[in-house]
């Protein structure tokens, strides 16, 4: 993200805004006395990217990369408490002109499964098949996860047990060590 300024707490009152740093204020209320400072750096976007070593067209082996790139950023979102609302792709060619594309999606989400899932149906959507040089999955519109990640879709009932395999997957792999346990597809 970007650091935005320093705030002193005893500026605080003047700020109009204040809601911006209601979240940081609230985490962070036992370091803010009179005189310390704040370095905030807001959050909008999460995203990974991978530069190939040859140019492909390979949709398997792009297939390979998104999922990579999902796990990175459901990683990452999970870290830091985020979860987004809108998952892109890019493409790029060798001559750096690029393909995006995006997706809104009904519930904000930190999940891979479902960033996966997004960015490979905009990718299925793409009629140039390529070569590519560069592919790259965003996840947008952040905002701080206050409860657990829920998947409230009633007729989803493969995509609500993909979601109870990740959450039991993240909890082997915060106990054991990242590579503890890996899904086959992260293998390809």
């Amino acid at each position: 993200g970007n650091s935005y300024g320093v705030i002193k707490f005893t500026d605080l009152t003047s700020v109009f805004e204040l809601f911006v740093f209601s979240d940081i204020l609230a985490l962070n209320r036992e370091i803010l006395i009179e005189g310390n400072s704040l370095i905030i750096t807001l959050v909008k976007s999460i995203s990974n990217e991978t530069t190939f070593y040859e140019d492909t067209s390979d949709r398997d082996l792009l297939d390979g990369h998104i999922w990579r790139l999902s796990e990175k950023i459901a990683d990452r979102a999970k870290a830091t408490n985020r979860i987004g609302s809108v998952v892109s792709i890019k493409l790029k060619h060798k001559d750096h002109s690029q393909l995006t594309r995006r997706l809104s999606l009904r519930e904000p989400t930190q999940m891979c499964s479902l960033i996966y899932q997004s960015a490979k149906s905009l990718l299925d959507k793409i009629e140039d098949k390529g070569p590519f040089r560069l592919i790259g999955v965003n996840l947008s519109k952040i905002t701080r996860s206050y409860a657990e990640d829920e998947y409230n879709d009633l007729i989803d009932f493969v995509g609500k047990n993909s979601i109870n395999v990740e959450k039991a997957t993240d909890k082997i792999r915060q106990k054991f060590g990242k590579n503890a346990i890996l899904r086959g597809r992260s293998l390809r």
